[in-house]
């Protein structure tokens, strides 16, 4: 049984857009030309579904993958310097969803159900500015699961980037709660959801903005934990 994401890339400016004619075709060049020299797609059975996902209304596309999206647009936006390329995935299982913004060849904005990934250029508040997280004990309870993601976050090296990391538990009425904020590489996010996966969701937040978006338990406001 084949798994698709409906997968839609919107664009324009001012005299560029997908209901213009020499525009269509300037974009579709270019999306046709990284399929074939990619190879994960085959550029003669994929073209029409990725026509409506460029200048349509979207397309449902076999096994659309976030990262492989990303470096289809990031190559097409390379290809027209100032015009902004906004792409939506959404597939068949719940929490298979992102979105992402390039521009001149660059992801410049990304988000998912898991938060904000590593790795995307954006300003960082200091960390002096965001909240203080709780004790992972008042959020996890099993000793295992926690020894596990101190030892992870202990580990994390002074270079990677700044980012609060929350857990909630999946079914509970508590809100998301704050258990770290410091230096995360993608890896070790990655680690520490796929441990948890069945019993919490477990985001990460690279923007202050972004986290304090929705209410989420902190040290100074634990919200019943």
């Amino acid at each position: 049984m084949s798994y698709f994401v409906r997968f839609r890339v919107t664009w324009g400016c001012k005299g560029f857009g997908p209901r213009i004619k020499t525009s269509q075709d300037a974009v579709l060049a270019r999306v046709e030309d990284y399929l074939r020299s990619e190879g994960t797609y085959d550029a003669d059975g994929w073209m029409d579904e990725f026509r409506e996902a460029f200048v349509g209304r979207g397309a449902d596309i076999k096994v659309v993958e976030e990262e492989w999206a990303i470096g289809l647009v990031t190559f097409v936006s390379s290809g027209f310097p100032g015009v902004l390329f906004r792409a939506r995935g959404r597939g068949e299982e719940t929490g298979d969803a992102w979105q992402f913004e390039c521009r001149d060849g660059k992801l410049i904005r990304e988000s998912s159900y898991d938060g904000e990934r590593a790795g995307v250029a954006r300003e960082s508040a200091p960390l002096s500015d965001w909240p203080g997280p709780l004790e992972l004990s008042r959020v996890v309870s099993q000793a295992g699961s926690r020894s596990f993601i101190a030892e992870i976050f202990g580990g994390q090296p002074g270079g990677a980037q700044l980012a609060a990391l929350t857990i909630k538990r999946k079914g509970g009425r508590s809100p998301r709660a704050l258990v770290y904020v410091g230096p995360l590489d993608q890896e070790a996010f990655e680690r520490i959801r796929d441990l948890l996966d069945d019993r919490y969701r477990v985001q990460q937040f690279r923007s202050l903005e972004t986290l304090l978006s929705a209410r989420t338990a902190t040290a100074e406001n634990p919200e019943g934990y």
